[in-house]
């Protein structure tokens, strides 16, 4: 089973009609209907009760619809959060900084940045700068807020 046959699935179903359910989706009709042929081969199952007038959702179709739309859903969510992770609009940033710097005003550099970006979770921590620079180089931290010479931080970004 493929994810357009529940598509199609829920098209029909909704239209009660193939060929607006095919233009809906955006296919041939006779390709649609073979695919709603095809998924009801592979389940066993009558989904639909077609007549020359009408079609309508056989009990076994209606109960599976909700399931279906339920896949749908997920596997929408699941594509969102897929694209905004790869844009960077998702994720976790681990920060940290030395006492000195973890203050009101980066606290409130930090709730600025939860507003613009609300679904990346930002964690910080308090820790001496040379414990920041191996954090970085190990890649447990993301970013950290030090006080050093550069020498010391040769390599890192």
């Amino acid at each position: 089973m493929e994810l357009r046959h529940l598509r199609y699935f829920v098209a029909v179903a909704e239209e009660l009609n193939f060929t607006r359910a095919a233009e809906r989706e955006m296919v041939a009709q006779s390709s649609l209907s073979q695919q709603i042929q095809d998924l009801e081969q592979e389940l066993g199952l009558q989904l639909f009760a077609r007549s020359t007038r009408k079609t309508e959702l056989t009990s076994v179709g209606q109960d599976l619809l909700a399931e279906a739309r339920a896949i749908l859903k997920r596997v929408e969510r699941f594509e969102q959060r897929a694209r905004r992770r790869s844009r960077g609009q998702l994720g976790r940033l681990r920060l940290s900084a030395i006492s000195a710097l973890a203050n009101a005003e980066l606290a409130e550099l930090l709730r600025g940045f939860r507003g613009q970006h609300p679904d990346i979770e930002v964690g910080l921590d308090v820790h001496p700068s040379l414990w920041q620079v191996a954090a970085l180089r190990e890649g447990t931290i993301d970013a950290g807020f030090v006080t050093l010479p550069d020498s010391l931080l040769a390599g890192l970004a």
